[in-house]
Parts: structure tokens; C-alpha cells; sequence
């Protein structure tokens, strides 16, 4: 099936962990799968035998046992000429410079509980891929003026809802929770091509033909979704990932979308395999993922 896109780095065993303290290095290194999957150093002790060059992704650690109050991003960073992903514990935000992200830095993810709020002073041109889950974040558009791709979790106000208008550039969206068809109209229509809802109370996918361009939807953890009719007004769809909606259970909007090339259907309590599984199966799909 194709893959919407996944995020380069995003693979923890690829992670080198720059930690701040001597009790974390410890910690970190008495965990068997962590130790051997991935390489972790002081940040103001780098090895001399790493090759900066070859760091690709990076981790600022702060998560295990030993916390620290360090909330600044450790000059290190900045020796590594080709890092493309950095992830940061969600307290350092509020006390972010500009310039402290390196320039080569194209996917930023944040990592924590709650809400978190980027200053407005701040830009951040070099970053196209934004992940801020299980963090809410709250950005203005200035903030990051080249965002193409952005997970999204939604704090209980919605704040970010009108800077989604905003973001013209933005082609992938993971969102939630979503409780209404708030979202389908506050994003930006025109290059929206994937679009990816997971939690909430919504029960209605009306309003999502307005994005007109999307190519991939998926839906996810949505238990109280009952209606998809939406999905077959829209012209361009060609895959459908449906995940964990345990009340749906009419999918006949689906044998109705002549683009369709890619669906998968898992761990949906209500999908009727015997009715359905002829029916999909008897389409033109490139590839289809469904319960055995």
C-alpha cells in the first residue's frame, strides 16, 4: 500500500540521544533495547569518534528517570553539518532563541504532555515537518512560514483552528481530536493532499469534500464516526486507511469512489467482513489490507 509520508528520523532506533546529565547516560545505558539500537552521549562530551557528518537524527533526552533543569538547546547541536530531525522535550519551547535550531533542520518534533506555545518573535523558515504529539502546540503561521506537513494535537479551546487557514503551503495534516466538522472548514483548501483524523467525538465526515484535493484520507481511533458518505465526494481520493472506529458500520460510500487504489481496514468492530470483503475486493484496488 502506499505509505502516507513518514518522518525521516521518526524511527527511535535511528536516534543518536544527546542527554544532559551523567544519570541519565547511566540510565539509558542499562536498558538492553535502547543501548543496542541506538548511541547515546553527553551533550557536552561529544565522542570523538562519532562522524558529525553522518548525524542525521538527533534527540534532545530529558524522558527517563532523572529529569534536569536545563531548558536551553546545548551549543552541540550545532556540530552536526547534516542533521534533518531533532526532537525536543516539550520544555524548552517556551525558552527557545532564534537561531538555536540548526538551519539544516527540516522536521521538528516536540515531545511531552499539555499545551506548549511557541514565542511569536520566532521564525522558523528551515522547518517543513512539524509533529507536536501528544504536545499541543500553538504557533502563529509566521512561526513556521514553510510548514508542508503537520501533526496536530488540538488543545480543549481549538486554538490552532484559524492558523490552519494560514498555513498555504501545507499538504499533509494529522489532526485531533476532532469533535465536529470544525476542521473541514478551517483548513486551507487548495493543497491539502493527505489528511489524517484520530480521536474525538465526530460521528460525520460532511464538509470534507470541501478539500477537494485530497489524494489520502485516514481516519483512526474515531469511535464515534457512523457516517463516511462524505468520502465519496471527493474526486481525487485514491486511499483509505480506516482504523479502530469501532461504530462504523455502513462502508458503502467506499464502493462509490471510482479513484480509489489503496484501502485498509483494521480493527473496526462493526465492519461486516462477509458483506464487505466480496464487495471491495471485486474493485480495481492496487493493494487492500481488511481483517482475515
Amino acid at each position: 500500500m502506499k505509505q502516507v509520508q513518514s518522518i525521516p528520523g521518526s524511527d527511535r532506533h535511528q536516534h543518536w540521544f544527546m542527554l544532559r546529565t551523567r544519570q541519565q547516560l547511566e540510565h539509558f545505558n542499562e536498558v538492553p533495547w535502547i543501548s543496542k539500537q541506538s548511541r547515546a552521549f553527553l551533550a557536552d562530551k561529544v565522542p570523538s569518534n562519532i562522524n558529525y557528518t553522518a548525524v542525521k537524527a538527533l534527540c534532545i533526552e530529558d524522558a527517563f528517570a532523572h529529569e534536569t533543569d536545563f531548558i536551553d538547546i546545548p551549543p552541540s547541536i550545532h556540530l552536526f553539518p547534516s542533521l534533518e530531525y531533532l526532537r525536543l522535550p516539550k520544555k524548552y519551547v517556551p525558552h527557545l532563541q532564534q537561531g538555536e535550531i540548526p538551519a539544516s533542520v527540516r522536521v521538528l518534533e516536540i515531545m511531552g504532555k499539555g499545551t506548549v506555545t511557541f514565542l511569536d518573535k520566532l521564525s522558523f523558515p528551515q522547518i517543513e515537518w512539524l509533529k507536536g504529539l501528544p504536545t499541543a502546540l500553538k504557533f502563529a503561521k509566521d512561526t513556521f512560514p514553510h510548514l508542508r506537513h503537520l501533526t496536530l494535537r488540538l488543545d480543549s479551546h481549538r486554538t490552532m483552528l484559524p492558523v490552519l487557514a494560514e498555513l498555504d503551503q501545507l499538504e499533509t495534516l494529522g489532526i485531533g481530536p476532532n469533535h465536529d466538522g470544525a476542521v473541514f472548514a478551517a483548513i486551507g483548501e487548495d493543497r491539502l493532499t493527505t489528511l489524517a483524523l484520530g480521536s474525538g467525538k465526530i460521528q460525520t465526515l460532511d464538509g470534507i469534500e470541501r478539500l477537494q484535493s485530497l489524494v489520502a484520507v485516514s481516519l483512526t481511533n474515531m469511535d464515534k464516526l457512523e457516517n463516511i458518505d462524505g468520502l465519496a465526494r471527493l474526486s481525487k481520493l485514491s486511499e483509505v486507511n480506516i482504523t479502530w472506529c469501532a461504530n462504523l458500520s455502513n462502508y458503502d460510500p467506499l464502493l462509490r469512489i471510482s479513484t480509489l487504489q489503496h484501502v485498509e481496514i483494521f480493527s473496526c468492530k462493526k465492519f461486516d467482513m462477509l458483506n464487505y470483503g466480496p464487495k471491495l475486493q471485486s474493485l480495481p484496488l492496487k493493494t487492500m489490507r481488511m481483517p482475515h
